[in-house]
């Protein structure tokens, strides 16, 4: 598709992002980059509510 990646529809309208990603090596995955970017987060001391809007989660209670 042009060189882009589409995985599908995204949940709601809201959680639609363009995500510029470089060339995967070997081994790596797409789903890799969320849980390193949320291992960033928590290294960096982000509260939980910053942490799941940037993931596009909601945390039960807010």
């Amino acid at each position: 598709m042009g060189g882009r990646l589409y995985l599908g529809p995204p949940k709601t309208a809201g959680s639609a992002r363009e995500v510029h990603l470089p060339p995967f090596i070997e081994g790596t995955h797409f789903h890799d980059l969320r849980h390193t970017h949320k291992t960033w987060l928590i290294e960096d001391d982000i509260p939980e509510v910053a942490q799941a809007k940037r993931l596009g989660h909601r945390l039960a209670g807010v």
